[in-house]
């Protein structure tokens, strides 16, 4: 994560921060200042930091090896267009190049705001949902999922892409989609990581491979016109002992969403699995998060270079140079 932090937000935050009787906002920062490792850290300026012996700084740097002087962060991102997708960027007012951001995937906080609008995220998203007492009887729940910006989705399903009927697409994949970009502004990406692409002792043994995949590709995009502008399939589990996932797994830059059935949800049957949405602002879910990530990068780096001629499905559409996640 790339944190941006004004050093004069920094000094009016450590000057109302009380431990003994913080928000859920200022927790939240607090932790992140304190507990989380590898993170880009980025200042305007921290001369008063430095001169004031800041604790919160001093912690900040105990954790954090990679930490620079930026300048001005508004002329900063004039400069730099292409922006880290979970880019967190604090500040003491409302940051002009804001939209900009979060039509990228970052968050933008201000004094002001930020306290409210962290309070949101946790309230709304972090929430397990009980399968078996049927908690998650719609896909409208992910429209909670609106006080996040999203500009990328990861899908980490091995099966919800296998069935002949299109059945998981239909009333599973596509509304689990629509719901959680319901409020966003721009159309986003979306990467399907899949075992299988359609199972063959369904589809019996004369199965065209190639054309069953394009057939999904293009149900998706027709049906998600308005919500995404690039659709890709990757295989899940290049190998098992490396890669392979048993849980299913969605991933935005902020948010989080496991689901140990996986997302063929609809209709419901009762189960004793649960669907469990939570942020990275949850130090566990960060780590998780990362961790994840990191194998789905390399997962899609080694499909970028296998270019052997076999039958097996690998990576749709073909002959992408690069695919960038978070």
């Amino acid at each position: 994560m790339h944190l941006f932090i004004e050093e004069e937000f920094l000094i009016d935050f450590e000057i109302t921060f009380d431990e003994n009787k913080s928000s859920t906002g200022q927790n939240i920062l607090f932790r992140i200042f304190k507990e989380y490792t590898e993170l880009k850290v980025h200042f305007d300026e921290y001369k008063e930091l430095i001169k004031n012996d800041s604790r919160v700084f001093n912690l900040i740097t105990d954790n954090q090896p990679d930490i620079e002087i930026v300048g001005s962060f508004e002329n900063y991102f004039s400069e730099n267009l292409s922006i880290s997708d979970q880019t967190l960027i604090l500040t003491k007012k409302t940051f002009p190049n804001k939209e900009y951001i979060e039509s990228n995937g970052g968050i933008c906080l201000n004094w002001d705001d930020y306290e409210d609008r962290l309070k949101s995220i946790i309230d709304n998203i972090h929430q397990e949902y009980l399968l078996s007492e049927n908690e998650f009887h719609s896909w409208e729940l992910l429209n909670k999922f609106s006080v996040l910006p999203i500009n990328k989705i990861i899908v980490e399903d091995p099966y919800i892409l296998s069935d002949t009927d299109n059945q998981k697409i239909i009333s599973n994949l596509i509304p689990l989609i629509s719901n959680l970009l319901v409020e966003q502004k721009c159309r986003c990406s979306l990467f399907i990581y899949t075992a299988k692409v359609i199972n063959p002792f369904e589809a019996g043994k004369n199965i065209k491979l190639d054309e069953e995949i394009k057939k999904r590709h293009h149900l998706l995009l027709s049906r998600l016109t308005n919500n995404i502008n690039q659709l890709v399939f990757l295989e899940s589990n290049v190998s098992k002992k490396d890669y392979y996932q048993h849980d299913r797994y969605i991933y935005t830059s902020f948010g989080f969403i496991s689901c140990g059935k996986g997302f063929n949800l609809f209709p419901m049957s009762l189960s004793n699995s649960s669907v469990i949405c939570s942020t990275i602002f949850d130090k566990g879910t960060f780590k998780k998060h990362k961790a994840h990530i990191k194998k789905l990068k390399n997962i899609a780096e080694v499909l970028l270079i296998d270019d052997s001629i076999d039958n097996r499905f690998k990576i749709f559409p073909k002959n992408l140079k690069d695919i960038r996640l978070f």
